[in-house]
């Protein structure tokens, strides 16, 4: 769905999305180690019940996720028109490329971080035991939001950086809904 939105205001802006989200997964690839080093954390401890610990795990993983996101993304955005250019085609007009690239990465890439958020405390809850509900959560906080957003919100103001707003506003949502379901728990094992 979010595809064929993008895909419906041409060429040049479908191949400047491909080219930013070649370039992102740079950012998010250490985001989501520190996530993945969360998960093992917060189960080490959780076993160990040393929950102290694995309280200060989390919130160490979340400040580390928001500083390598934060430092990468905006290291992309300012270097976005010559890493653009490495992945632009010749069959497009390759200032419309990274012009359209560019525009993502103005709202994407500079607000990645948000999505390091949301994957550390639903790495967390996972390493607590519970993978179950971080996924119901992540799937109606990323995918049905975005989509909502798509049929409602969209069609009133429908240009590539009112869909791009839908990246971060569900990855904020997400760690919100993330963030109360963690402190419920913590409440239920008295941490």
């Amino acid at each position: 769905v979010i595809q064929s939105s993008i895909n419906s205001f041409g060429a040049a802006a479908a191949a400047g999305c491909a080219a930013d989200m070649s370039i992102e997964s740079f950012v998010y690839t250490p985001m989501d180690s520190v996530a993945a080093a969360a998960t093992t954390f917060v189960g080490q401890n959780m076993g160990a019940k040393e929950y102290k610990r694995l309280k200060q795990g989390v919130k160490y993983s979340f400040a580390f996720a928001t500083i390598v996101g934060f430092v990468l993304g905006m290291l992309v955005y300012i270097f976005g028109v010559p890493l653009l250019s490495l992945f632009t085609n010749s069959n497009e007009n390759p200032a419309e490329v990274i012009q359209f690239g560019l525009q993502r990465m103005s709202i994407v890439a500079v607000t990645y971080f948000t999505c390091g958020w949301m994957n550390v405390l639903s790495g967390a809850i996972r390493g607590m035991g519970n993978s179950f509900i971080p996924m119901i959560i992540s799937v109606f906080g990323v995918c049905g939001l975005r989509i909502l957003w798509i049929y409602t919100v969209l069609p009133h103001n429908n240009t590539l950086m009112m869909l791009f707003v839908s990246y971060p506003l569900s990855w904020c949502v997400t760690t919100a809904v993330l963030y109360v379901y963690l402190r419920r728990t913590y409440k239920q094992l008295d941490i």
